[in-house]
């Protein structure tokens, strides 16, 4: 293949592969990060479980000690009455009426303590049960997710294996300078190298070009440049001309 313009043509379709195949990569690379994300959200969950069974833990504990004391205060207030059964004056009467008292105050105190414990474990266990709801909502959606990303990520791959072997075989009659410029081109800028006229305008920068540099770049055999993005410029004819 010596015409420039036939050329053109197929280092264009080379092209097309190219960059179907880099918006490939790029996707496949972002891969990884979505699946990050969910594992950040389920730990997000995860932790907020561990968080609640651990306050109720704690709350539990704390009951279970103000239960404790109010269990001593009981035993030291029978002990009290016991005695004011023994005294013989108003004075050791009084006194023991008073400590009564005073333990009565303290396990009214300890016993509101524990109610609004109970309470806190209650509402507690609630947000448990519903973090818990969430976080295998969570789960269940990971898993599917991570199913489908993987069963993407491999047709993927099979696509870039068949789009590689395409090209090798576009690749065989180029001419070898106007390939190395374009691999050279695409390394540097990963951008493309070929920009197809469309209606008399550059159709990479939308350039309008001059009708005479228009109406020569299909009849003249060297590379002609967008005078703006400086793309190579060739004329969509030559694409039906070489499939045809």
């Amino acid at each position: 293949m010596t015409d420039l313009h036939e050329q053109l043509a197929r280092l264009y379709d080379v092209q097309q592969l190219d960059a179907k195949a880099l918006s490939i990569h790029r996707h496949t690379r972002s891969v990884p990060q979505e699946i990050q994300k969910l594992d950040s959200a389920l730990d997000t969950f995860q932790q907020a479980v561990e968080a609640k069974k651990t306050e109720i833990s704690e709350a539990e504990k704390t009951q279970r000690s103000i239960q404790g004391e109010i269990e001593q205060l009981d035993e030291k207030r029978n002990k009290l009455t016991m005695q004011m059964r023994s005294v013989k004056t108003n004075k050791e009467y009084e006194a023991l009426d008073k400590e009564i008292e005073f333990l009565d105050q303290k396990e009214a105190e300890l016993e509101d303590h524990t109610l609004g414990l109970l309470e806190r474990i209650d509402q507690l266990k609630v947000e448990l049960d519903e973090t818990s709801e969430q976080l295998k909502i969570q789960k269940t959606e990971q898993k599917s997710r991570k199913k489908a990303y993987e069963l993407e990520k491999a047709e993927l791959t099979k696509s870039i294996k068949a789009m590689g072997k395409q090209r090798k075989i576009l690749c065989q009659d180029l001419d070898r300078q106007i390939f190395d410029q374009y691999q050279l081109w695409m390394k540097r800028r990963q951008d493309t190298y070929l920009a197809p006229i469309i209606d008399g305008a550059c159709g990479s920068c939308q350039m309008k070009l001059p009708p005479q540099l228009a109406g020569e770049i299909p009849r003249r055999q060297e590379i002609m440049r967008c005078p703006v993005c400086r793309k190579v410029l060739f004329s969509t004819q030559e694409i039906n001309d070489e499939k045809e």
